[in-house]
């Protein structure tokens, strides 16, 4: 694993995965045991560990990119409130995208490591989940789960899985539905250096990308900021 794939760390192969047909998602097949122990354990306490989202490609997070940039889908502040796509410039826009959705080629769901979880059973029946901080705040659906999985992570009771942006460090929103499979992610995120960083903006499929001028342009902060900056 020292010389790792760099296809791997642009979510650009699917040759470190596993599929589970029963939910349709993909896992790092060295991940997925533990997922499975960790899901059964939920469910032995109440819990329906249900995963809106796990691995996901270049060609996925590059169109969810260009659809926020267009207006096609919405973009929040970092306390998690809607903003007028047409009132902000590139820069702006840009930021504000990155608060939330990481750029194609830097998402860490791109490893296979990666998942955004919620509670099956505390689900409003007809409702739609946004995956935003108030869900997991007092009053919301997921306040309950977000504390038991606190508690989990605490105690080391969570089977390698931890929150990578459960504070806020400056960089990525804390997302508390996040977490992350710490014995492969760890090495993964310690090897996506700046020039790595550097040879994906050049890469023939971010020409695809919308304001990648504004990106080049602000490359060395939003990789301090954006993607180094986590708890470890």
């Amino acid at each position: 694993m020292s010389n790792v794939n760099k296809e791997v760390l642009f979510g650009m192969t699917k040759d470190h995965l596993i599929f589970d047909e029963s939910i349709n998602r993909y896992f790092h097949k060295d991940s997925y045991n533990d997922f499975q122990e960790f899901k059964k354990y939920a469910h032995e306490n109440g819990i329906d560990f249900y995963v809106t989202s796990s691995f996901r490609s270049f060609e996925d997070q590059l169109r969810i990119w260009n659809e926020k940039c267009e207006g096609k889908r919405p973009i929040y502040n970092r306390e998690g409130v809607e903003l007028d796509v047409e009132k902000l410039s590139s820069r702006e826009i840009v930021k504000s995208i990155i608060n939330w959705s990481a750029l194609p080629g830097t998402s860490r769901h791109h490893w296979g490591t990666e998942l955004d979880v919620v509670d099956g059973n505390s689900w409003p029946q007809g409702y739609h989940i946004q995956l935003i901080p108030s869900e997991f705040e007092k009053d919301g659906p997921f306040y309950e789960f977000g504390q038991w999985l606190n508690k989990q992570i605490e105690e080391q009771k969570s089977y390698s899985y931890y929150r990578p942006y459960l504070e806020d460090l400056g960089g990525v929103a804390p997302e508390a539905w996040h977490i992350s499979y710490a014995k492969i992610s760890a090495k993964y995120h310690k090897q996506y250096t700046y020039e790595i960083f550097c040879e994906l903006l050049e890469h023939e499929k971010m020409r695809e990308l919308t304001f990648l001028d504004e990106v080049k342009a602000n490359s060395q902060h939003i990789y301090d900021h954006f993607f180094k900056k986590l708890l470890a």
